[in-house]
């Protein structure tokens, strides 16, 4: 195998690592997995950050760094969208740009979180009422910012989709299940106007659908990725 298609495996297999080290600092470490309740009170919230002040802020950084790692994945993206000759090039920059978003869409509601634990500890003259206020701005950052999630993948399809060759780049079920996972983001926009119920951020549709969408998401298109790699060389090398 080439070297170019080896290191744009290694990118792909970036996504899978973004995928586990964010879910072990932010469920393992920080325990944010069962998902807390928006309707905790504010002396809650500050109870949540005292006692577990440390783990959260070492999950935290472990969420940040492992966020660094969608963007390679996301990258890797882009030349398998420009094999597509049908159609604008508009959609397959787009979607790299959209991709390469989800860095900050990840990271900074972590670092939020990890504000917030670094004050309960240090700043304890700040009050209750101010810790949960950046609390909230945590969640809701990180279920509100999905736009760039949801826009790669109807990037991705709608490029897909225009590839009419025998064999496309990425074949027609993965484009509309594209679609599929882009609507499963859509309820996370309503999160703000719920603190019960199956929309709030720790509602089945407000968060832990689209969570689960994007681990699917995350894998099978590694596959898939990898798959049109190896036939990008492999025809490169009969050439």
């Amino acid at each position: 195998m080439a070297t170019s298609a080896r290191n744009q495996i290694l990118c792909i297999w970036s996504g899978i690592g973004f995928l586990v080290f964010y879910a072990i600092g932010w469920c393992l470490m920080a325990g944010f997995m069962p998902l807390p309740s928006p309707a905790m009170t504010a002396d809650e919230v500050t109870r949540m950050f005292r006692d577990n002040g440390n783990m959260i802020r070492g999950g935290m950084f472990v969420a940040i760094s492992a966020s660094r790692l969608f963007a390679p994945r996301s990258a890797v993206i882009f030349p398998h969208t420009r094999r597509v000759r049908q159609g604008t090039p508009a959609p397959r920059y787009a979607a790299m740009t959209s991709g390469v978003l989800n860095v900050i869409a990840f990271g900074l509601p972590a670092a939020i979180w990890c504000v917030v634990a670094f004050a309960v500890q240090y700043r304890p003259d700040a009050g209750v009422h101010f810790y949960q206020a950046f609390n909230d701005l945590g969640w809701l950052l990180f279920v509100l910012i999905y736009s760039p999630a949801a826009l790669q993948c109807v990037l991705i399809g709608i490029v897909g989709l225009q590839d009419r060759r025998e064999r496309p780049v990425f074949p027609r079920w993965i484009c509309f299940l594209q679609f599929w996972v882009a609507l499963c983001y859509v309820p996370t926009g309503l999160d703000s106007f719920f603190i019960h119920g199956p929309i709030a951020w720790n509602g089945l549709f407000g968060l832990y659908l689209p969570l689960v969408a994007f681990g699917i998401w995350i894998f099978y298109m590694a596959f898939v990725l990898r798959r049109a790699v190896i036939e990008e060389s492999t025809a490169a090398q009969r050439e």
